[in-house]
């Protein structure tokens, strides 16, 4: 238990370097938080500010999952036998893009910041997340949607490759909570996909304050 809660508190300090946020208030002298969708991440950021915006939040918030992974298997081991307290640093991580204490609990909605913790941990999983969602994007323009798509791909091909292995359920569990926050903080875009409402993606800027 005492590891688990280092790798998570480990995660959480790095998941609370809000990208978005500092690169929008710090470049753009704006809080992201308060135009477009409000929400602290990729998206948002690429709608308000532009694609290279987007493109840098998506890096360095991958970065944060990838380097709580990281970290934890310098301190206990890269082998397959902790996954799953490499996998409990990337909890942290997004919970703490999704909830930094700094910023009232309000951050990002925690997509990019679990590709990059799929990247680090298993390829296999990451790409089939992959594979399934670029082209629904391609296809639909909706993000929301295919981020959901991908969390759920993801947690089912962990349930193929992890069943059986070594602390298997732990990391099938987790993988399961990545899914479920995900579809969580994509509450509101479900129900706007529902009522045909969703916005579709686009590089184009949208200043419009909320």
């Amino acid at each position: 238990m005492k590891e688990r809660l280092i790798c998570l508190l480990i995660g959480y300090a790095l998941g609370c370097i809000q990208t978005a946020w500092m690169i929008s208030v710090f470049h753009y002298r704006k809080d992201i938080r308060k135009y477009g969708s409000g929400n602290a991440g990729t998206t948002n950021m690429a709608r308000v500010f532009g694609a290279n915006a987007g493109v840098v939040t998506l890096v360095l918030d991958m970065l944060k999952g990838i380097l709580a992974v990281c970290i934890a298997g310098w301190i206990y081991g890269f082998s397959f036998e902790f996954t799953h307290l490499r996998m409990w640093a990337g909890i942290g991580a997004i919970l703490g893009h999704n909830y930094p204490f700094y910023l009232k609990f309000k951050g990002g909605k925690g997509i990019a910041t679990s590709i990059g913790i799929w990247l680090a941990i298993d390829l296999r999983v990451f790409f089939f997340g992959f594979i399934t969602s670029i082209p629904l994007l391609i296809a639909t323009k909706y993000v929301s949607l295919a981020s959901m798509t991908a969390m759920t791909v993801a947690f089912i091909a962990s349930c193929f490759f992890y069943a059986g292995k070594p602390h298997g359920t732990e990391v099938i569990l987790l993988a399961a909570f990545i899914m479920v926050s995900a579809l969580i903080r994509h509450h509101a875009n479900i129900d706007r996909l529902i009522h045909g409402k969703e916005n579709k993606f686009s590089f184009k800027k949208k200043e419009k304050e909320e």
